[in-house]
């Protein structure tokens, strides 16, 4: 049995890597992710230090279709399981681009010949909510620990480990203010000043005229006999 053992071929004989990446987060809160993983036990929905080398050269070997398949459908479980926590909500992913079967046999026939694991590449580019003040990040237990380098508005590159399937602790980040100004905070429009039109004119009919000057003709011809019989009355009076 011990002979049995010394001879046998060894299947699991691939290096494993560390999955690493970067996050680069701007002022906008806008941030775009490279990940290098491995990405044909990913596609086998095997943790890269358990897949075996026969079955990673199987559907290396075998048609693009099938591979591209695979791959399609771990896209999927990842963009399920990875998420970038902000004050307990989720940050949007714009765009997720993973690596094609094309990719990934033009990589182990040509740049790394025949040598196991395949790196491959994502990336992805989003948005952080407004008034983001911490963040932590969630990558797909099946990618196993993710090293993850962190570029941040006003602060030092940074590390984290995010174990599998687990959150990191929160980190800050410090956006822009115009960037988290919402349209509910931003001032009221101002409603357009009118000045007010001009009094009208009052046009008074020729009649009232007419009447008005008789009457105020008649009122001062009347006080004027009134003092004028006074005056005589004086007079006269012994």
């Amino acid at each position: 049995m011990s002979l049995f053992f010394l001879l046998a071929p060894n299947v699991h004989a691939h290096m494993v890597q560390s999955v690493v990446g970067t996050i680069t987060i701007e002022p906008t809160g806008r941030f775009s992710c490279q990940i290098d993983f491995d990405a044909v036990s990913f596609a086998l929905n095997t943790l890269s230090q358990n897949v075996m080398d026969d079955d990673m050269r199987a559907i290396l070997n075998g048609p693009p279709a099938t591979l591209d398949a695979r791959l399609a459908e771990s896209k999927t479980r990842f963009a399920k399981s990875f998420a970038i926590i902000c004050d307990g909500r989720n940050a949007t992913i714009d765009t997720l681009t993973f690596p094609t079967a094309a990719a990934l046999k033009r990589r182990w026939e040509v740049d790394a010949p025949l040598a196991l694991p395949v790196i491959g590449k994502l990336e992805m580019h989003g948005h952080l909510p407004a008034r983001a003040r911490s963040l932590s990040f969630t990558f797909p237990a099946e990618l196993g620990p993710v090293v993850l380098t962190v570029f941040r508005p006003g602060e030092e590159p940074g590390a984290l480990v995010a174990d599998p399937g687990e959150p990191t602790d929160p980190i800050t980040v410090h956006l822009s203010t115009s960037a988290t100004t919402t349209a509910s905070s931003a001032p009221a429009p101002t409603a357009p000043y009118f000045p007010p039109p001009p009094p009208a004119a009052v046009t008074v009919p020729k009649r009232l005229i007419v009447a008005a000057l008789l009457l105020l003709g008649t009122t001062a011809a009347t006080v004027w006999v009134i003092i004028r019989r006074r005056r005589i009355e004086a007079r006269v009076k012994p």
